[in-house]
């Protein structure tokens, strides 16, 4: 079951298509994007994509929210499902900061946040699911590494959740962003060179991993034109990145 606030069904089936339009292993510029879908461009390879993903259409549901939603439409959605079809769902809110609160005395964001979290705890522990949460990130992290603190009006993240993944362009692990002699605006450049890249370099980080194995990193290429993530080494990442940062100019020695 798939929780979407921010996207619509239309353009969330439209990104599948397009990532299953590719072959694993191979990828093909001349293969339907998410936009020319969405545009009604229907070609060969997205018939056989559409064949694809009415196979697998009936495993999940997703299920449109709009911003009057509150948890207990998630809560209660869930427990319906598992009550008439006897099977426990894998569970996607996307994303936190937009499901609102059963209790309308609460007007801090961060309360509001803490106790969406919780509810949604309690839904997962009763029912032993497993729920995949999306959080946004708080903007004054946009220029350092990724860290509990960067995710958006909640400190109950970091105690609620059994696994905290962060997702950060690869770019941001290099010591450059941890130097305080490096300039804001050199920072910026960087990270709106490396957004521009294609494929954009991604760094996947396991900040917490409760039953596991934390401080963990894995690297991705992403194609945002098809919403498709590969595998990469870290020799790769270490690659392009020296390429980006020799790519940008800036003075160092400016104090952000």
């Amino acid at each position: 079951l798939f929780f979407a606030f921010e996207q619509t069904r239309f353009e969330l089936v439209s990104k599948s298509l397009a990532r299953m339009s590719q072959p694993e292993g191979a990828l093909y510029e001349s293969n339907p994007t998410a936009i020319k879908i969405r545009n009604g461009r229907i070609t060969p390879e997205l018939r056989e994509a559409m064949q694809k993903y009415k196979e697998l259409a009936g495993h999940y549901a997703i299920i449109e929210c709009d911003f009057t939603y509150d948890v207990r439409i998630i809560i209660e959605t869930v427990e319906a499902y598992i009550k008439q079809y006897g099977v426990k769902p894998v569970v996607f809110v996307d994303y936190l900061q937009l499901v609102k609160s059963t209790n309308r005395k609460l007007i801090a964001a961060k309360d509001i946040v803490d106790d969406v979290i919780q509810k949604l705890k309690q839904l997962q522990k009763q029912n032993e699911l497993l729920m995949f949460v999306v959080s946004s990130l708080n903007r004054q992290n946009y220029l350092t590494t990724i860290d509990f603190e960067a995710f958006k009006e909640s400190g109950a993240i970091e105690y609620t959740a059994d696994v905290i993944i962060g997702l950060q362009l690869a770019v941001m692990g290099n010591p450059i962003f941890e130097n305080s002699r490096t300039s804001l605006i050199k920072k910026r450049e960087i990270v709106k060179a490396a957004k521009r890249e294609s494929p954009r370099r991604i760094e996947l980080c396991v900040l917490k991993n409760r039953y596991g194995i934390s401080n963990m990193t894995f690297y991705f290429n992403y194609y945002s034109k098809w919403d498709l993530f590969t595998p990469a080494t870290v020799k790769d990442m270490i690659e392009a990145n020296e390429d980006l940062l020799s790519s940008v100019k800036g003075d160092d020695d400016i104090d952000g």
